[in-house]
């Protein structure tokens, strides 16, 4: 005879008894984590992106015409030249 005296025992086997409110609570977090994305990707996000000196940046994103979502930008001329600056800035910098 087998006893469970509560749904997390498990009687060695491989399987485990799962209680529904284990279930319940499994869905509610995962409901609650997607609300929490959706709040911070349709709420916070753009909050954030009014922000004076993101709304510059953003700005001048968007009227040079840059990709923002690209990984690299190898065809933008400021990518060419800030990457001049950073390279002789830790190749010649003072000190270093």
């Amino acid at each position: 005879m087998r006893v469970r005296p509560n749904c997390n025992t498990t009687d060695g086997e491989l399987e485990r008894k799962v209680c529904p409110s284990t279930v319940a609570r499994r869905w509610a977090r995962l409901f609650l984590s997607l609300f929490v994305l959706w709040v911070f990707v349709f709420v916070v996000a753009p909050l954030v992106q009014q922000l004076p000196p993101i709304k510059q940046i953003a700005t001048f994103v968007r009227e040079s015409g840059i990709n923002a979502s690209a990984l690299y930008y190898t065809g933008v001329e400021e990518t060419a030249h800030a990457e001049t600056y950073l390279r002789n800035a830790t190749e010649y910098s003072p000190g270093g």
